[in-house]
């Protein structure tokens, strides 16, 4: 049975430190949480959609493992006072009745919260182009993830997080965010100018690499924040293990200096830095993630990992979706090849977890796949 570990994040935590105008203290008795024995992450985990609950049928087939609880950042602190956690309390409480683990993820980008901005940190204004197509075209604005004030507000906010789920017995991981656009990827908004066209309306992008370049953009300050970034999530969550969801097309073709790259339509050197923070990092609970994971592809990754690197993959799109969509189509798939295949791959990586939609999760047709993938991912064996 799940239970709770008794401890606190990391000593640097102080009681009385101030959040969002909130002095805080901690429990009596609490102890430092060890750095070793971290629940495993292996297996199936359910994806909940941004700020929503998890589905209770995906949560009640007994071949899923866990859920990955997203929330945005304007939803848990809306205001400059404390965060208020009672939307993940809520689902927490959800998987510990189904006996499920968790992974959590509290996510920046469009989701920073207005008053951010409000204290002077600085952001760069965008149009909606990768996200819902309901909301193509609609202005956002998305922090500059360098700069010091919003760095200060995103730090408090993850040290009151780790304050609170630090303790948690029924968390696995936790992803490590604050560079980001959409969701939890690590990756700024990076493309040329362009006409998109969404349900509502259409428009054209600015160019990125001209908009960051105005802001002081370089790879270095880049990757400076990230290591910044990931040193903060483990201090406080040092009981657990961390993901970084890493996409290698995601930085604009800016390089070290800040020097624009001619004729390319992305920074292809800074992921490679990225996974290489990762890897040297002294605690070695660091997973390795990647979020397109589908029957036809395979993420191309940037360099030769180790080994002794843990992997894990998200569904790039629930695949009965995709043969909703297929059905129509001569010689279109069912669903059941189409998800098999799509864990064939995971698992040739050496896959330890995959995140699948709850929309596959619920799906009657691919319960014995379902419990097929498990025992691979918890085996850690190749199929054949």
């Amino acid at each position: 049975m799940l239970g709770w570990v008794q401890c606190i994040a990391h000593p640097e935590v102080r009681s009385g430190e101030i959040i969002g105008g909130i002095t805080t203290a901690h429990t009596p008795g609490t102890e430092i949480c060890p750095q070793q024995g971290a629940l495993p992450t292996t297996g199936l985990y359910v994806v909940t959609e941004l700020d929503q609950p998890v589905d209770e049928k995906a949560l009640a087939q007994s071949a899923i493992s866990g859920v990955t609880i997203r929330v945005g950042w304007r939803k848990l602190q809306p205001s400059a006072r404390a965060p208020a956690f009672d939307h993940i309390d809520d689902q927490i409480a959800l998987a510990r009745r189904y006996q499920k683990k968790v992974a959590l993820s509290i996510e920046a980008g469009l989701e920073t919260p207005g008053w951010v901005y409000s204290l002077g940190a600085r952001g760069l204004s965008i149009l909606i182009d990768e996200a819902d197509p309901a909301k193509a075209c609609e202005p956002a604005t998305v922090p500059v993830p360098w700069d010091p004030v919003y760095l200060d507000a995103f730090r408090q906010l993850i040290r009151a997080t780790g304050r609170h789920y630090n303790q948690s017995g029924v968390l696995t991981h936790v992803k490590v965010t604050g560079i980001a656009s959409v969701g939890p990827m690590v990756r700024l908004p990076h493309g040329p100018a362009r006409r998109i066209v969404g349900r509502r309306r259409a428009c054209t992008t600015s160019d990125a690499s001209a908009q960051w370049s105005e802001v002081g953009y370089s790879r270095a300050r880049v990757v400076t924040a990230f290591r910044e970034l990931v040193e903060l999530f483990s201090l406080q969550f040092s009981a657990h293990q961390l993901a970084v969801v890493i996409d290698t097309k995601g930085f604009p073709a800016i390089g070290e200096d800040g020097g624009v790259l001619s004729r390319q339509p992305f920074d292809t050197d800074i992921v490679p830095e990225l996974i290489n923070v990762i890897l040297a990092h002294p605690t070695k609970r660091i997973l390795i993630q990647e979020n397109t994971l589908s029957a036809e592809a395979m993420y191309p990754f940037p360099i030769q990992l180790p080994d002794t690197s843990s992997l894990g993959f998200q569904f790039r799109e629930a695949v009965t979706r995709v043969e909703h969509a297929e059905s129509n189509k001569p010689g279109g798939q069912s669903v059941v090849p189409l998800f098999d295949e799509a864990i064939r791959r995971a698992v040739l990586f050496h896959a330890r977890f995959v995140e699948l939609h709850a929309l596959d999760a619920a799906n009657s047709q691919l319960t014995p796949s379902l419990a097929g993938a498990r025992v691979l991912l918890r085996s850690g064996k190749r199929p054949l």
